[in-house]
Order: structure tokens, then C-alpha cells, then sequence
């Protein structure tokens, strides 16, 4: 199984690495959802993206992230190990970046898809439907993503149907890049603006979409089906996944560990040191040394000492493994003074939104609830490049509660051949929400796609506050389409608030915060955290 865990384009330290169907799916951004992958001479492990990174997500996605250079070395190397998830993805895909460990400079990277990085995390996609003339529809992907078109009507939407040229074998590299071509000038959002390009230049269907991709566009993208599908429907993953890169103080530090991993079983926490590869000291490794092992899946354990604040240096082993991913939760429940009444606050990550999300995040606020409530919610998405949007709108409608119950949440705006599709989504109504009067978001540039719609939704019905860095600035969805064992992420609509705000170029921040990860990122001494308790305490942003 090809390597989920650069969906997102983020990390770089992750590593991980059924011909002629036609069949209309979704995939998750940032996973494609999303996501969303890390890459990094000080990564570690590899959406939508995904990862987004988002990861493999993140999302070949991650998603993550605003350029669309070419990164050669490394991004043949990601090409060849992993798949990035798309959603926003990704991952994650997401503005990825390089960090060089020698020089401990982050050098800025494009994503990739799946030329480039995107975000942990998974890639925010919607299904469209594909039908015979005139009628009839063909045969369609369950999932639970979200659909850009209006819900009832989704079915009856009529696309072009391709048909493979009688000079061309089916299922061949020839025939993907025609239909990547063709639906590429017809429902793609700049369908008007693509390109005619000679596809005989063209030695893969990923570098033609790339190709073919219109700028701000720099997520659509060409992935395997089946990782795609397994990070999106089961939130499995393949890779050592962990990312490390220098912190502020000058050590090289584990930046984020994804959960349910090998790293994470081998109790590898943000903020730990590392002190040595594969026996060798970390700062004596070029950069292309580190790639080199990270990844390589053969050298499968990888021995890593790392040291916990000043405990003294442990070795553990990492697998290359396929493992089921956690990305919500656990809540961490903190009570600043409970003799002077202070505020109860429950700190929340969420690092993707994939199938299994929901069930993880309604376990998080069934804790909440059982503890008694809380006065405030910090949700951290700092790592999150997007995914399915149905599991983040879901999740805004509970934390909007009755504020937002039954009212627009946004509207996704098509090409000018399918405006008619233009949809209108409403929040859900549901019996049990939370009545929070805000909520504390936590973000980083690799915040993307379905994060940024969970943000963005919610703004103008009740005080949304964010820390952290501007995020990605992804407000696209796409509509997936299983072809040839191949899916094709490609950016249908773009996505508005109820008063037409869009994410493109990011959201900014309340309060400027830059990450640092010294500590665990639920920590009262993590930065993030640290502001979000000071504008709980007073509303100031130190």
C-alpha cells in the first residue's frame, strides 16, 4: 500500500511512504482529506494532506501551498513514496516548507500534488456525479464527503461522459491523460483559463494536471485510489510519521507525532529531542542523508535516541506500518484556579477530518459533557489540512449551538457552465449542542481547507477567536472521480461564508502567535496556549 502519510505536504518527516471505473467520488482535503504531509530533512514521516500533510497528508495533500515551483530531489522523492491528500488536505496541502537541520532555516516549498508538500492533512473534496446521456446516472462512491451540489438534485447532474478513443488502450497512461485533459476544460472551477497543452509532453498524468492547474489553483491533483480511499473511508495510514525540525532554542525537536502511529506507540511526544538516526548524531546528517533514510521503508525498524526535557537520552524503534490514524482528541480539561472561580477550558485537537473523526470527536465533547461543560473550548488545528467537510460542518454546528442551528453556513459557487449548481449548505440542527459564547481556535499556515471552512462559517454568528498564523487560504473543494485506479482531485468550487466571505489568502489571526514546539502543544508553557489563557483571563494577546 502506497504511503499515506505525506498527505498535507507539511511534514517532511514522515515517511512512509482496477482499470475503467468511472465512478463520481470524494475525497477529503487536506486526505484528500486533509490535508494535510511533512517533508523535511528534518522530517520524518509520509496528505489533502492531508495531509496535510498531511503525511503522505498529506494529503502527494495536502492539500497544505501558495507557489507552484518545482522542487526536484525532493519531490521526486515524495513522488515516488507517497500519495498527498488533497482537501484542502489536503492536508493538508497547506504552504509547506523545507527545514534544513545544518543551517536551521525553514526554506519555503511549494506544495505538491504530488510534485510538491502539502499540510498534514487531507484534502477537503465533494462527490459529483457523472451520468450517461441523458439521464442515467453511473455507478457512484458512497462517502460521507461533502457534495457541492445541492443534495437533492446531485444525482441529476449531467457531465460529459468520457469515452476512450478507439486509437487508445483503455486504462493506459495515454487515456488517464485524456480524461485528466477533457474534464480538466469542462467542470474544473477555471475551466475557461486551462491551458492547450501537446499531452505527448507530458510523461504522466501528474505533471499534466499540474500543468494544466491555474493559478491560485495549486491543489488539484492525481492520486492513487486506494491510499486515497483508505485515509479518507478508514483513516489508515502508512509511514514512521513524525516530524522534526529545529525549535527555537536551537535543538533539533519532534514538531508533531501522528497518533496511533509506530512514533507515537514508541512514546515520542512533542518537544522531545533527537539526538541521533540510525546511530548517527542528527546534526552530523546532511539533508539529503535524512531524506535518503526517512524515506526508505527497507531500513524498517529505525532506531532513534531522543531525550525528554532532561531525562537522559532513550533509544526506541520506529516500524514503517499501515495503522489506524487517531485525529480528535483526547480532551485535556484545565481548571486555572478553581478556588478563585477561574474559567474550566477544555483544549481539543484536531488534526484531520477522515471518516473515523467523528466518532472521535463525539467521544471528545461526550466528555465534555459528562464533566459537567465548560466555560471555554480551545480547538487546535494547527496541524489539521482539512478533509471531509461534512465531519467539520458537523462539527461547527455543535460548537455554534443554537446560534447557528438552521442558518446558512455557505455556499459553493461553480464555473460559469455549471452556475446553476451554485448551493447554499445550512447548518445542522441538532438536540444536543454546545452553547458556548466562543470558541479559541489555534493555527499555523498548515491550517487549510476544511479548517478554514470550520472557521470561517462560524464567524459571523458568534466570536471566533484565532491564535496562531495566518492559515493556508484554501477555499476550494473537489469533486473526486475514481478512474483507472487513479482519482482526480480536481478544484470544483469555491466556498463562501454567509456574508460571502472567502478564505482565499487566509484567515488572519486575533492574536500573532508563531509555534513553537518545546513543549506538548497542550501545555500551559506552549505559546499557543499560552495566549489563548490570556485572552481568556483578559482579553489581551500576549
Amino acid at each position: 500500500m502506497r504511503s499515506v502519510a505525506l498527505q498535507l505536504g507539511l511534514i517532511i518527516l514522515f515517511l512512509g511512504t482496477g482499470c475503467n471505473s468511472d465512478k463520481a467520488d470524494v475525497s477529503s482535503d487536506d486526505v484528500h482529506q486533509d490535508n494535510q504531509t511533512d517533508a523535511a530533512p528534518i522530517l520524518g514521516s509520509t496528505e489533502h494532506l492531508g495531509d496535510v500533510t498531511q503525511s503522505d497528508q498529506v494529503e502527494e495533500e495536502l492539500e497544505d501551498t501558495q507557489t507552484n515551483s518545482e522542487t526536484s530531489a525532493l519531490d521526486e522523492a515524495i513522488e515516488t513514496n507517497s500519495a498527498l491528500e488533497s482537501d484542502e488536505i489536503t492536508n493538508t496541502d497547506n504552504t509547506s516548507e523545507l527545514v534544513t537541520i545544518i543551517e536551521s532555516v525553514e526554506i519555503p516549498v511549494t506544495p505538491v500534488t504530488p510534485d510538491s508538500l502539502t499540510p498534514p492533512e487531507v484534502s477537503d473534496t465533494d462527490r459529483a456525479a457523472e451520468v450517461q446521456e441523458p439521464t442515467e446516472v453511473e455507478d457512484t462512491r458512497e462517502s460521507d464527503i461533502d457534495n457541492p451540489l445541492n443534495q437533492e438534485s446531485a444525482e441529476n447532474v449531467l457531465f460529459p461522459v468520457y469515452v476512450t478513443p478507439p486509437d487508445v488502450e483503455q486504462c493506459s497512461v495515454e487515456d488517464v491523460k485524456r480524461r485528466i485533459y477533457r474534464d480538466m476544460r469542462d467542470y474544473y472551477l477555471y475551466a475557461d483559463q486551462v491551458p492547450q497543452l501537446n499531452l505527448s509532453n507530458y510523461d504522466s498524468p501528474e505533471s499534466l494536471i499540474n500543468a494544466l492547474r491555474v493559478f491560485p489553483d495549486v491543489y488539484s491533483s492525481v492520486q492513487d485510489a486506494d491510499t486515497q480511499f483508505a485515509l479518507a473511508d478508514e483513516g489508515q495510514r502508512e509511514g514512521f510519521e513524525f516530524w522534526f525540525s529545529p525549535a527555537n532554542d536551537g535543538a533539533v525537536r519532534f514538531r508533531h507525532i501522528w497518533r496511533g502511529s509506530s512514533a507515537d506507540h514508541a512514546g515520542i511526544k512533542r518537544g522531545d529531542e533527537i539526538i541521533s538516526l540510525e546511530g548517527r548524531p542528527i546534526e552530523e546528517l546532511s539533508n539529503s542523508e535524512i531524506i535518503s533514510i526517512i524515506f526508505s521503508p527497507e531500513i524498517a525498524p529505525l532506531s532513534l535516541t531522543v531525550r525528554t526535557g532532561d531525562d537522559v537520552p532513550r533509544t526506541v524503534q520506529v516500524s514503517h506500518e499501515v495503522y489506524q490514524w487517531v485525529t480528535a482528541g483526547p480532551v485535556t480539561l484545565t481548571a486555572l484556579d478553581e478556588n478563585a472561580g477561574s474559567p474550566k477550558i477544555a483544549y481539543l485537537p484536531i488534526d484531520s477530518f477522515v471518516a473515523p473523526t467523528k466518532n472521535e470527536f463525539d467521544t471528545a465533547i461526550a466528555q465534555i459533557v459528562d464533566t459537567g461543560g465548560v466555560d471555554e473550548l480551545i480547538v487546535d488545528l494547527r496541524y489539521n489540512g482539512g478533509g471531509d467537510t461534512n465531519i467539520a460542518h458537523y462539527m461547527a454546528s455543535i460548537v455554534g449551538g443554537e446560534k447557528v442551528q438552521g442558518r446558512e453556513a455557505y455556499t459553493n459557487t461553480w464555473n460559469n457552465k455549471y452556475s446553476s449548481l451554485m448551493y447554499t449548505r445550512n447548518f445542522d440542527v441538532l438536540t444536543q449542542p454546545l452553547n458556548l459564547p466562543r470558541v479559541i481556535v489555534l493555527t499555523t499556515p498548515f491550517t487549510a481547507s476544511a479548517s478554514e471552512l470550520f472557521i470561517n462559517s462560524l464567524k459571523p454568528y458568534m466570536d471566533v477567536v484565532v491564535i496562531g498564523e495566518r492559515s493556508e487560504g484554501k477555499p476550494y473543494s473537489s469533486g473526486i472521480i475514481e478512474y483507472c485506479g487513479k482519482t482526480l482531485n480536481i478544484m470544483t468550487v469555491e466556498r463562501t461564508n454567509s456574508v460571502g466571505v472567502s478564505v482565499a489568502g487566509g484567515i488572519q489571526p486575533d492574536c500573532l502567535v508563531e509555534d513553537n514546539w518545546e513543549t506538548p502543544a497542550s501545555s500551559v508553557e506552549d505559546p499557543h496556549m499560552k495566549a489563548s489563557i490570556a485572552y481568556i483571563l483578559d482579553g489581551s494577546c500576549n
